[in-house]
C-alpha cells in the first residue's frame, strides 16, 4: 500500500529542520577540526567577504557595507580597495591573488 503524504507536510518546515542538522553537523566538524588543526588563516567575517566579492566581483564598497551590516571603517580593515572607476569618491573591491 502506497504511503500517503499527510495532509500537515510543510515542505518549508521540512527543508529547515534540514538545513539545521546539516547546520549542527557542520558546527560539530568546525570544532573537531579547530581543535586538531593549525589556527585558521582567515577568520569568518574575511571568509564572508571574499565570498561576497567573489561573487560580485567589482562590488562597491558601500554595496559591501549595506551587505554586511557593518559600518565603513570595519570593513576598510578586512579589503584592499581599489578606485572606482567612474567615480572617484568610491571604491571597489574585487579578489586578487595572495599578497607575499
Amino acid at each position: 500500500m502506497p504511503e500517503r503524504i499527510s495532509s500537515s507536510f510543510d515542505p518549508v518546515r521540512a527543508a529547515a529542520r534540514q538545513a539545521r542538522s546539516i547546520a549542527e553537523l557542520l558546527d560539530v566538524m568546525w570544532e573537531q577540526d579547530r581543535n586538531d588543526g593549525p589556527p585558521p588563516y582567515l577568520s569568518v567575517s574575511q571568509l564572508r567577504v571574499m565570498y561576497i566579492v567573489d561573487h560580485e566581483n567589482g562590488i562597491r564598497m558601500r554595496a559591501l557595507t549595506r551587505l554586511l551590516g557593518a559600518s565603513p571603517p570595519s570593513v576598510c580593515r578586512l579589503v584592499d580597495r581599489r578606485p572606482c572607476p567612474d567615480s572617484r569618491r568610491e571604491v571597489t573591491l574585487c579578489v586578487t591573488p595572495r599578497r607575499t
